[in-house]
Order: C-alpha cells, then structure tokens, then sequence
C-alpha cells in the first residue's frame, strides 16, 4: 500500500493532484507528461503528501479538469491526466518562495504609507495605557489618550515603536521561519540556497540571545505583549506566505496592524510617554493656581491637561491664556526594571506612566 487514504479537504486534495502532475513532469529520472491515477498516488507516497480518497481524487480531478487545470485522454492504461499550460504555470509560480510572488519595493512602499496613517491611533493607544495602568488620575484616561495635537501623536506612536519592534521582529521571523522550515527542514518549494540550509542550532542562538535580552535588559512587562503579538503574527505570516497568489498589502495588513499596535500597549505599559515634559509654570492670577512644578500630559481646545507634582494624581484643566511662562525642566521618569532586577534586586514592580517631577 502506498500510503494511508485519509481524509483530507477538497483544496488539499485539488492541490495534492496538481502538485503530483507537476512533480511528475518535472521529475529528472524521468519525466512522465501523462500519469494514470497510480502513478499520482505513487508520487504523493513519495513526496509525503496525504493521500486522498477515491472520491476526494475523483472530485478534484474534476474540478481540475472545469478549470482547465488539467486534460484527460483514455488509453489501454486506463484514464491518463496531464497538467494544461495554465496548470503547469499555477503550481510553478505556487512553489515560488513568498519573496518573489509580488513587487518587493512596491509592497514596502505600501506597508510604511500604512504605517504612517495608523501612527496617530498607535500614539492614542500608547497614551491610554500608560495612563490607564499608571498611578490614579483626576482625568480619565480615555480622555487624555487623545489629549494633544496630531504632531505630538505621531511622534509619540513612531518613537513607541523603536524599541518594542525589535522584540516583535526578531520573534516574529523567528517563529515564521520555524513554521516554514523547521529548525533543520528547509522549504521544499526552494532549491535550498544557504539561507534555506541555515542549520537550526543558528535559530536556537538567536532565540537564546531574544531571552537573554528580554530576560536581563529590557523593560517588563511590556515586552511579554512584543513576544506575543511576534509568535501570532510569525504562524500568521507563515500561513499568508504559503498563498499562490501573487503577495500584496491586502494579504498582509494584519501583521502590521498587530505589530503597530502590541508596540503601541507595549510602549505603554513600560510607561514611554514622548513629548510629556515637566516645566516650573508660572500662571496669571485669574488662573486661581499656584506657580510651581507641573507636568503637562496633553492639550485639547485651547486647555492644557497639568500634573500638579505637589498634589498626587491631581489632574488640572488649565486654559492656555493663563500660562504666562515656562521653563522646562530636566526631570526623568525611573526605568521600568526588568525581570532580574525585580526578582533578584528587589526593585519595585512598576507598570504605566510614571510621572516625571
């Protein structure tokens, strides 16, 4: 028996026939331009690919045939397949690696303008995390999350993707290469060029380095959302990229939509809060405040949102007219420890914004 018949979907069992046809055609020792149902189970036993029930076979034969996939011809054999020209060139260009089944720089052009358009939202994210998992306020967090002006959204959600990205991306390759290859496989629909040859103990170094990393140097717990939302989106990429189509944005929008926004929360959680800038503030008397240390979370219509430093978590809505001067300051928030430094130093476990006064 050539292998175990078992149940598969019709698209596998349409695919597993076509593949089979290809592989046939192509095969060095000798290549068969018509095969017999025989001879396609014989060549998805030997390429390890499951096999489908006479039925599944029959079926997606037929499909094959409706499409103009694939021609049958009767001989003293019995009923011999052959692939069509437009079959033969869907299987060759399904066994393209994902790279070279789109217009590489035409698809990065496309991924950074959407980038751009989600870094206003990104900034507003990052904002409500960190004050939504940060020390009580007297203003909502929702409400300060889009608290300022669209300049200072964009640099707050591009500056809150630097360093969470990098986690994501060496995660996120790392399990899309793993879910493609393997630690030692390589694709089987590449020739297997060194990278495709790279020896698994290489990855099995760089996951070790990314726990290293993450372990003994980067802020916690922001990264653990970095690490997940990098293994969703590597099994994620993995499955887009085994596409036939040709890869465009539209396929693969949702890692990026993950990758923005888990750095985004993850900026937020380690309390990363660009353009939040404590100041001593002098105010007119119709203001009815103090002069002193204040620390300005955001601005909307004409008032500025202040942390009074003086009075803990209290939030003030001042109107922009009454600030006669400021002059900033150069105080910094505390680092978020990492996982070492909490365990084994003893340093307070701290999450969100921290506020700098």
């Amino acid at each position: 028996m050539l292998n175990l018949q078992t149940a598969i979907p019709l698209s596998q069992a349409i695919s597993a026939v076509r593949a089979a046809l290809f592989d046939l055609r192509s095969d060095p020792r000798g290549a068969k331009i018509l095969a017999t149902e025989a001879d396609i189970r014989a060549a998805m036993a030997r390429s390890r690919r499951p096999v489908p029930s006479p039925i599944d076979f029959d079926i997606a034969v037929e499909h094959l045939k409706d499409t103009l996939q694939i021609s049958s011809v009767v001989s003293s054999d019995g009923t011999e397949y052959s692939l069509t020209p437009k079959g033969y060139h869907l299987e060759e260009d399904s066994r393209l690696p994902w790279w070279r089944r789109g217009d590489a720089l035409d698809g990065l052009g496309k991924a950074l303008a959407l980038i751009a358009l989600l870094l206003p939202v990104s900034g507003a994210i990052l904002r409500g995390f960190a004050f939504y998992f940060g020390p009580h306020l007297t203003v909502p967090s929702s409400r300060l999350a889009w608290s300022a002006s669209p300049a200072q959204l964009i640099a707050t959600g591009f500056l809150g993707l630097l360093l969470p990205t990098l986690t994501f991306a060496v995660i996120g390759i790392l399990m899309f290469w793993t879910a493609n290859r393997g630690w030692y496989g390589r694709l089987a629909s590449t020739g297997g060029g060194l990278i495709e040859r790279l020896p698994g103990f290489l990855i099995l170094l760089v996951a070790v380095a990314a726990v290293f990393v993450v372990v003994f140097a980067v802020d916690w717990p922001g990264q653990l959302v970095s690490i997940i939302a990098g293994l969703l989106t590597g099994f994620l990429g993995s499955a887009i990229a085994r596409r036939p189509a040709p890869l465009k944005l539209s396929h693969f929008w949702p890692v990026i939509l993950i990758g923005v926004f888990a750095s985004a929360a993850s900026s937020g959680l380690r309390g990363a809060m660009p353009g939040v800038q404590t100041g001593d503030y002098v105010f007119a008397s119709s203001a009815g405040l103090a002069d002193g240390k204040y620390v300005e979370l955001g601005d909307f219509d004409s008032f500025l949102y202040l942390l009074d430093c003086r009075s803990k978590g209290q939030v003030l809505a001042v109107p922009q007219a009454t600030v006669l001067s400021i002059r900033v300051s150069d105080a910094i928030a505390p680092d978020t420890p990492s996982i070492f430094d909490t365990v084994f130093r003893h340093k307070r476990f701290v999450v969100g914004f921290r506020p700098p006064c």
